[in-house]
């Protein structure tokens, strides 16, 4: 209530800044904020190993359900043909019991540097991204920045940054 100005990442907190300000404070949207010369597409790098006969995967986030862990998971399951890597901070106590049981082309990496993880993004075909809800996840927007294809559930700021039909 003591601010001149609201910045909002997303649609749905632009309106709901807008609803519950009363009109007298303005509600910026600033839809990117990440340094995009960090993740330049058009640079092409030696790890960049697209178009194999195996589909590599990225899960960049937390190990739990609300996440969606579990979910990619289940669909690395489904063929031999696909390989996912889970990037995640820490390892949580929700995931740790499935750790022993995940099968073979389910790789974890756990508490990487930010460098380590633009390399991933470099060394995959894909960013899943299935978190139940969210507000503005940046691995999705440094995904895209890296020109990485992103499959992403509909929460949070995701509608706006893909747009559906079009881009994911």
């Amino acid at each position: 209530r003591l601010s001149h100005i609201n910045v909002a990442c997303n649609s749905a907190s632009q309106e709901h800044l807008i609803r519950s300000g009363g009109g007298h404070r303005p509600a910026l949207y600033l839809p990117n904020f990440i340094d995009e010369s960090r993740f330049d597409a058009t640079k092409e790098s030696p790890e960049r190993k697209r178009g194999g006969p195996i589909l590599r995967a990225l899960y960049v986030g937390g190990l739990t359900k609300a996440k969606g862990v579990f979910d990619a998971v289940k669909v690395a399951e489904l063929s031999e043909q696909f390989e996912l890597t889970l990037f995640a901070p820490s390892m949580t106590e929700e995931f740790h019991a499935l750790k022993g049981k995940l099968p073979g082309n389910v790789f974890v990496r756990i508490g990487l540097s930010h460098e380590d993880l633009v390399r991933a993004y470099w060394d995959h075909d894909l960013l899943l991204f299935l978190s139940y809800q969210e507000g503005f996840p940046l691995s999705v927007t440094e995904a895209m920045a890296m020109g990485l294809p992103v499959l992403a559930t509909r929460v949070g700021a995701v509608p706006d940054m893909i747009e559906e039909s079009k881009g994911g």
